[in-house]
């Protein structure tokens, strides 16, 4: 169902692509992820990846957030679960194991994005994009009060793709409607997109435990010494999962903001790091989010 990332060595800035089936295709994807595949599906663990310095080039910028354009359903998760949040469920053609991570929906011209780390949408160690890729947004416990969507096309950086570069960890991937035959972001709304903001402010980190419950740290993030940002989090639940979102600016009055990093590795003493969001971040939201 996926096409091949590219195999030529480029530079940071471009990113690689590949598209899934069609839409018809999307039943399947979701007639696979049965509820026990979903419970039994591991959390990804990050490879080990390069440390390339990372500086930032321009102004502070966003792109801005958007409501859902449906209503609410009823909310089964708990309240701290964003709708945008949710699980992505997935096959690794490494070994056809059956993982999980997080992702968020973001907002853009097309309304059908997710954003997530780069190790949750292609697989660096079986060299091609993930299968049977499907984003639950605000799932507790097995509840899909949205639905479900499936891949149409991943973009990532192919710093990620054939360096594994932690600075580049990051991936869009837009999605086929769910089964109400709504896009994601009319379903449960969006975060923004920022990029060369301070590595010093103050981050929400949403996500799931380990075990699916959810998990959130708030903090100021400092940066690395490659460039990229970390930030202290003691999350319970035996650490959080690869992918949530890092959000800046948030709206007390609709809880929607700007998504400034994804979580990409989590660090034993008690911190968490982020790709530093540069412009190069807005240019693949650009390429993508137009897409419909």
């Amino acid at each position: 169902m996926t096409g091949a990332a590219a195999a030529a060595p480029s530079t940071t800035s471009t990113t690689s692509t590949a598209a899934t089936g069609a839409q018809d295709a999307s039943a399947a994807v979701r007639a696979y992820w049965t509820p026990e595949r979903m419970r039994e599906a591991k959390p990804t663990a990050v490879p080990a990846g390069e440390h390339k310095t990372l500086a930032a080039k321009g102004k502070p910028g966003s792109k801005p957030a958007a409501a859902p354009a449906i209503r609410r359903p009823a909310n089964l998760a708990p309240d701290e679960v964003p709708s945008r949040l949710g699980k992505i469920f997935y096959v690794d053609p490494w070994d056809n194991s059956n993982r999980s991570c997080d992702g968020n929906a973001l907002n853009s011209a097309s309304r059908i994005l997710v954003i997530t780390s780069a190790s949750c949408a292609y697989s660096r160690a079986g060299h091609d994009w993930m299968r049977n890729w499907i984003f639950v947004p605000d799932t507790f416990r097995g509840s899909q009060p949205y639905g479900s969507f499936a891949a149409k096309q991943y973009i990532a950086f192919n710093a990620w793709v054939n360096d594994g570069s932690l600075n580049y960890d990051v991936a869009m991937v837009s999605t086929w409607n769910n089964q109400n035959n709504q896009r994601l972001v009319d379903a449960v709304g969006g975060d923004g997109l920022g990029w060369n903001w301070p590595r010093d402010m103050f981050v929400n980190s949403l996500g799931y435990s380990l075990q699916g419950f959810p998990s959130t740290c708030a903090g100021t993030t400092s940066a690395l010494p490659d460039g990229r940002i970390q930030m202290p989090c003691a999350p319970v639940g035996g650490g959080k999962a690869l992918g949530g979102p890092w959000l800046i600016n948030i709206d007390p009055n609709t809880s929607l903001g700007t998504v400034d990093g994804v979580l990409s590795v989590t660090v034993n003493n008690g911190t968490i790091q982020s790709p530093y969001f540069t412009a190069e971040m807005k240019s693949m939201l650009d390429r993508i989010g137009s897409q419909t």
